[in-house]
């Protein structure tokens, strides 16, 4: 009889995931510096950005903005560059 292998209950990753805004901020502007990026779309990640910065409760999540601005989900037109950041659990 062969012995069985062993189980391991814990979570593939960190209970809670750590997260901090400074490392999001990073990954954002990270994006932001990137060339290939065009301008329309990093004026939402600047948005976003901003409210990280100024610590500015946004709606709940996924949070939606197009033109640098948030905007509900019914004002959604997607012929617009639009960034979805759903990572604000500062805010939560």
């Amino acid at each position: 009889m062969t012995s069985r292998p062993t189980c391991n209950p814990l979570p593939a990753c960190p209970n809670p995931i750590k997260w901090g805004v400074e490392g999001r901020i990073a990954e954002l502007q990270a994006i932001v510096d990137t060339p290939q990026i065009k301008e329309g779309q990093k004026i939402n990640l600047q948005a976003a950005i901003n409210l990280y910065h100024e610590k500015k409760p946004p709606p709940p999540p996924p949070s939606l903005f197009k033109k640098g601005k948030v905007i509900s989900l019914q004002d959604l037109n997607t012929t617009y560059p639009f960034w979805i950041e759903v990572m604000l659990p500062p805010f939560l």
